[in-house]
């Protein structure tokens, strides 16, 4: 058996409470039919805070614990409109505040010092809260057609951020693992 084998995939995200987690639902639903992208469905919405990484699964306590030691207080999260990383990637935009940056932040530390993960993204690109509903699968040229219609989509949620999740890779999809914060 490899080392491999004995890990899992993890990352840690905020998650929209309901209605808004099902009406980002239903747009990711939407862009797969319509555009043949289903690698978004893999993975509830969610504002990534750490992008994925492998962790021996019989240490998970460890990711857990770590997790335990970030303090924040409930702060608002604003999403407006479609945005895009060409030529892939559509999400819905989302506010950038101080509040979810220092989440951001804070969580990255404790992974880094507790974990020892470092990601090297993190020192080539800022920090930029978006919640991902087509991607990876997206065709260029679908992309394009996707975009022309999304950027005019009105689409605007606000909600209050009050715990955040780590979230386990099954083999086939992302689950939540563990809620953090004001449960």
């Amino acid at each position: 058996m490899t080392g491999k084998e004995n890990k899992s995939l993890y990352f840690v995200a905020l998650v929209p409470p309901e209605p808004i987690f099902t009406e980002v639902l239903k747009v990711k639903e939407e862009l797969s039919s319509s555009y043949n992208t289903k690698a978004a469905l893999n993975s509830p919405p969610h504002i990534t805070l750490h992008m994925p990484f492998n962790y021996a699964s019989k240490e998970e306590q460890r990711i857990v614990s770590a997790l335990n030691k970030v303090r924040f207080q409930p702060f608002p999260v604003i999403q407006e409109g479609f945005g895009a990383f060409p030529p892939r990637v559509i999400y819905v935009n989302v506010e950038s505040s101080s509040a979810l940056t220092a989440l951001h932040e804070s969580v990255t530390k404790v992974i880094r010092l507790d974990l020892r993960i470092v990601k090297d993204t993190y020192r080539n690109q800022g920090f930029k809260p978006h919640m991902t509903v087509a991607f990876r699968d997206l065709r260029p040229a679908k992309f394009k057609e996707a975009w022309k219609t999304m950027e005019k989509v009105p689409i605007s949620f606000s909600w209050e951020a009050r715990s955040f999740f780590l979230l386990k890779h099954d083999g086939h999809r992302w689950g939540l693992l563990k809620e953090f914060g004001d449960t």
